[in-house]
């Protein structure tokens, strides 16, 4: 997976969305927050001490999309990877869509400063 926007659609109604960052590099590499909107109006903001080490745990309620945007802030030149599961009630994982593989997973390289935004969205029936 190389992009930084990941699609689910049609996700079954109380699913979870599972977020996890971390810092490949170092420890202390990566601030990571996460931004939730959803199409009611609803918006919600995620520290970085629940996606490190994560994972963030999101239950999805239809019928609602949801737009969430993790930032990744470096605080030192490096790697970090970013990790994004879908489970149905039943346990099933659902993978992001044009994908086989459930696990969204990316590494990405970042200096010093410099932020960097990945964007998950998710369409529920």
């Amino acid at each position: 997976m190389s992009s930084r926007i990941a699609i689910w659609s049609a996700v079954p109604d109380g699913s979870t969305l599972s977020i996890s960052a971390k810092g490949t590099t170092r420890k202390t590499l990566v601030t990571a927050h996460a931004f939730l909107m959803r199409n009611d109006g609803m918006e919600q903001t995620f520290p970085d001490d629940l996606l490190q080490p994560g994972p963030l745990d999101i239950e999805l309620e239809s019928p609602n999309t949801y737009s969430i945007l993790t930032d990744l802030v470096y605080t030192t030149s490096g790697t970090a990877d970013v990790t994004a599961v879908v489970v149905s009630p039943k346990g099933k994982k659902i993978p992001p869509d044009g994908e086989t593989d459930p696990k969204y997973k990316i590494t990405l390289a970042g200096s010093q400063g410099q932020t960097l935004g990945l964007t998950f969205m998710l369409i529920t029936v």
